[in-house]
């Protein structure tokens, strides 16, 4: 599932992240949100929809 910005298509950062360019608590988000996909506790579907809640994992470059 993909965001649509401005009649763009965006896909969320989520399976790129690099670890150096954020906060703390922005790769705390990130590997949860990993973590629950890998176990299964949440589906690909819901990681998306779940990245939305945080603009920072649609490529809000620092």
């Amino acid at each position: 599932m993909a965001l649509t910005v401005g009649g763009t298509e965006q896909k969320p950062i989520v399976d790129n992240w690099d670890d150096s360019k954020h906060t703390p608590l922005e790769n705390a988000i990130v590997h949860l949100l990993k973590y629950m996909l890998s176990r299964n506790i949440i589906s690909y579907e819901e990681q998306q929809e779940i990245a939305k809640m945080f603009p920072i994992l649609w490529g809000n470059e620092r």
